[in-house]
């Protein structure tokens, strides 16, 4: 929020107060100074705060060098030294219909009959001048705003900028009358302006910061952690084809005992000792009589 004493302004973009880089005050104090980043096809508000409002100001906004009705701070409205707010968030742009104020693209063109037209000089600043005022005692009559349309060529300083656009119509209707009582301005006592830019835009002119950059892991790092990756992976298999081999060679390991050598020839031999031994020669005649 820019400060200049007990007056401050500032801009929201949908309900939320931009941030302000640069802020620079003039050598004599009454120019305050800074940029804020346009988000393209959002709506945006303008406040004005007087933090001790002690005498009436009428302060005048310029949106891309078009003036559009002007904000007051009264102090008979809530007594002296009393905070004072108000607002700007749409435009009046005939005797029925209002439209808000939002940022957009700007609109370029290389058609070099554009290229010395004023049209979009002043695009890319809010301005606000303040004034001490007084009531005149008369009445004044309606002003409707249009914003500078048309192209901007392709050369122009203002290229890849946003501008000022209007958004829908809302409406509304004060008739073909008068708007109130006209107040004149007396003194001017401050001047604030915001520069507007897309935030890429600040970011590449080093006025706002850069984004912030994702951590990444060093590539030795990246490579050991990696590594251990594949180490745990090979290490798992390795446990499965172990626990499935041991599987496979239990039913093996009993067949082998079964089958173990020697142990047929051993019951062979067991089986000779338990038959009778005969001893016979061919053609011998045994006496089975004998005792």
């Amino acid at each position: 929020m820019l400060i200049k004493e007990n007056l401050s302004p500032w801009v929201e973009i949908e309900g939320v107060a931009t941030h302000e880089y640069n802020i620079e005050v003039k050598e004599d104090g009454t120019h305050v100074t800074c940029w804020i980043a346009s988000e393209e096809g959002k709506s945006f508000s303008i406040h004005i705060k007087d933090a001790s409002c002690s005498i009436a100001t009428c302060w005048s906004p310029r949106i891309d060098g078009v003036e559009t009705p002007s904000l007051f701070l009264d102090p008979s409205s809530g007594g002296d030294f009393r905070e004072q707010l108000a607002c700007l968030d749409a435009v009046q742009v005939s005797p029925t219909e209002q439209r808000g104020l939002v940022f957009s693209s700007m609109n370029i063109t290389d058609d070099d009959s554009y290229l010395n037209r004023p049209s979009h000089i002043n695009a890319g600043e809010i301005s606000l001048c303040v004034w001490t005022t007084a009531p005149t005692g008369k009445e004044g009559t309606s002003n409707f705003v249009q914003l500078p349309d048309g192209p901007v060529h392709e050369k122009s300083k203002k290229s890849g900028a946003h501008c000022v656009n209007l958004g829908e119509a809302q409406p509304t209707d004060i008739g073909e009358g008068g708007i109130g009582e006209v107040w004149e301005r007396l003194k001017q006592i401050a001047t604030f302006t915001f520069k507007y830019r897309p935030l890429g835009l600040l970011q590449a002119k080093g006025i706002a910061p850069p984004p912030p950059r994702a951590p990444v892991c060093p590539k030795s790092e990246e490579s050991d952690l990696v590594a251990a990756g594949e180490l745990e992976v090979l290490k798992r298999q390795i446990q499965i084809m172990q626990e499935r081999l041991t599987q496979l060679e239990k039913p093996r390991g009993a067949k082998r005992v079964k089958e173990e050598p020697g142990l047929g020839e051993r019951r062979a031999r067991k089986r000779l000792k338990e038959e009778p031994k005969s001893t016979t020669i061919p053609g011998e005649v045994i006496d089975l009589t004998s005792d």
